[in-house]
């Protein structure tokens, strides 16, 4: 947790409250980064380990966790089809959420869970109700959201500059 201790120690200094983002799976639980978690409940559970540590080092200072970034995208969440990534998220959230809000109960702590970090809009509204029409996600869906890029490198690199964002 050294990064993180560092991270979240200048983050206290400067009275600032992030939000986390738990992605990515450990080679442990899979052979890449974007591999759906060979054991999802593990997962989780690591997930939890994260929260507990937090609580245990910078009470207060961190309540928001977003599960996965942008889960909808292949390059993200690695899985056969769309259909099959949702499943896969579905899964990965009820498990994580689940064990992050024991963790942090079990710590007297009130912790806040969402996702997933929707960057194609046009899926928000497969994913959204997925999530909050699912007995075992819906509990846990404390907030959702999703990123708008209005712009990229090339716009960049071809002289974009704020006043003509």
């Amino acid at each position: 947790f050294s990064f993180l201790d560092l991270t979240l120690s200048t983050m206290s200094r400067y009275h600032l409250h992030p939000l986390a983002v738990i992605y990515d799976t450990p080679r442990s639980l899979g052979p890449s980064n974007c591999s759906v978690p060979s054991n999802v409940w593990r997962w989780g559970q690591m997930a939890a380990s994260v929260v507990a540590h937090v609580d245990q080092k910078f009470p207060g200072l961190l309540e928001d966790y977003e599960i996965w970034n942008e889960p909808e995208l292949s390059i993200s969440l690695c899985a056969s089809n769309a259909t099959d990534r949702l499943n896969k998220y579905i899964s990965i959230f009820a498990n994580a959420a689940a064990a992050m809000h024991a963790q942090a109960s079990r710590d007297g702590k009130t912790i806040r869970t969402g996702g997933p970090t929707i960057s194609q809009l046009s899926n928000a509204k497969t994913w959204f109700p997925a999530l909050l029409n699912n007995a075992s996600t819906a509990p846990y869906v404390d907030f959702v959201s999703f990123h708008i890029y209005l712009t990229g490198q090339n716009e960049i690199w071809d002289g974009m500059s704020w006043s003509s964002l």
